[in-house]
């Protein structure tokens, strides 16, 4: 297994808005020293709202998936070469915290970065706890790209930050033909790491849940749910025969670096597995490490080329 160190360049912090950390960490049980954590940074390409990017540079897109539920899936496309990537969002997120991505695609890359059901713009109002059907959607925006552009839907490569991660996974273990790579930042999959606080409960009970704002509530369902969910694809992460890329830094406590041996543990058969370690990085990589995330993607590429 190949493994990578980074070292830790001094990074540029943003202040986040204070009612909106204390809110969340409410609900993660997080004491207040670790409120900042909870929000990235956002460089000034990420700010920019995306019906502010150029026209060739990213396109929103729909598609209806009457399977799963009644309702729309949104998600973002840029670039227009073959080779395709598709971006997940963890918990809380939208496709929009992918814009920096979107704006600066390979030459012979298509960038796909999707607003999970539950957020954004995709429906159902509620949380879609299931990792299966998370999984699901992330399969239908591919097709449903393949099918506006009239080409073949052919393997992609899958990127999931945080609970982005184990959806990505899912799909793997799903369908393993429509999968290339996965590339997993920040990935919460160990099932025995996570924790469940009485605040997260309280929270949950309807009349409160209704109070709360959209993409705070569905996450808080989605945490209350992932351990059970990670567990029942426990077994099946062995059986996955592709490469995967490992990205995780040794400052996160979102996510802890003790995920990654977990990861190596069940990615056993993985062809190839290999870690890229960023030192001292928090839970929030695709802000604050585009250059390093940028150097796994094109390793995936270049894993996949010809594939």
């Amino acid at each position: 297994m190949k493994r990578e160190r980074v070292p830790c360049e001094r990074l540029q912090q943003r202040r986040p808005h204070r009612a909106a950390v204390q809110l969340l960490a409410l609900l993660s049980g997080l004491q207040p020293r670790r409120w900042r954590e909870l929000l990235p940074p956002r460089p000034a390409a990420s700010r920019a709202r995306v019906t502010t990017l150029p026209r060739h540079a990213a396109a929103r897109e729909s598609v209806t998936r009457p399977e799963a539920y009644a309702g729309a899936l949104s998600y973002l496309a840029a670039g227009r070469g073959q080779r395709r990537v598709a971006f997940v969002h963890g918990t809380p997120g939208a496709a929009e915290d992918w814009v920096d991505y979107l704006l600066d695609v390979p030459d012979d890359a298509r960038y796909l970065a999707l607003d999970r059901p539950g957020f954004g713009r995709s429906d159902p109002d509620e949380a879609v706890v299931s990792l299966r059907d998370q999984a699901g959607a992330v399969l239908d925006m591919l097709t449903a790209d393949a099918s506006a552009r009239r080409v073949p839907d052919e393997p992609a490569i899958l990127v999931g930050h945080s609970l982005g991660a184990p959806v990505v996974a899912r799909a793997a273990i799903d369908a393993p033909a429509r999968v290339a790579a996965l590339v997993l930042l920040a990935g919460a999959l160990d099932p025995a790491l996570e924790r469940v606080y009485a605040v997260q409960r309280v929270a949950a009970w309807a009349p409160l849940a209704r109070a709360l704002p959209r993409p705070v509530r569905n996450a808080n369902a989605e945490l209350l749910a992932l351990e059970q969910e990670l567990a029942d694809m426990c077994d099946a992460l062995e059986r996955l025969e592709l490469p995967v890329i490992i990205v995780h830094g040794t400052g996160d406590r979102l996510v802890p670096f003790a995920n990654v041996a977990y990861m190596e543990r069940q990615f056993r058969r993985a062809r190839p597995l290999e870690l890229m370690i960023l030192e001292h990085r928090n839970h929030h990589l695709p802000w604050h490490s585009k250059p390093a995330i940028d150097r796994a993607l094109a390793r995936a590429l270049t894993l996949t080329a010809g594939r």
